[in-house]
């Protein structure tokens, strides 16, 4: 099982969460809850995002996580290469569109990430 987190002002962030495939960690998400409220007791929630490529989102139903939003995801490509970010400048960013016209880009979507927000305290 791979466990990735991230401290964050407003709270602990799960970053990654899997196990190799073929192999499952039975309550391995509920221990690694309690393991979160036993180590950083001053944290009031926690939150994580559901890449809905690969799952549902029930593992965080099932522990008490409440929905709280979804986002499409979505990228440029050539059909070579795939881009998520034409550019880290923020004047660039609110032309991109035009941008990646002049580069013949397309825009592609994913299925999406759903954001799931649990209180500690």
């Amino acid at each position: 099982m791979v466990i990735c987190i991230v401290q964050k002002d407003i709270g602990i962030e799960i970053s990654r969460f899997c196990t190799l495939n073929n192999y499952t960690v039975l309550g391995g998400f509920s221990k690694f809850l309690s393991f979160i409220k036993r180590e950083f007791p001053q944290a009031n929630l926690i939150f994580g995002w559901c890449d809905l490529r690969y799952a549902n989102g029930q593992g965080y139903e099932k522990t008490g996580f409440s929905f709280v939003k979804d986002i499409l995801n979505w990228a440029w490509t050539d059909f070579n290469d795939v881009y998520t970010q034409l550019s880290e400048d923020d004047e660039r960013k609110s032309i991109e569109a035009e941008y990646a016209q002049e580069m013949n880009l397309v825009q592609i979507y994913d299925a999406g990430q759903r954001l799931y927000l649990k209180q500690l305290n």
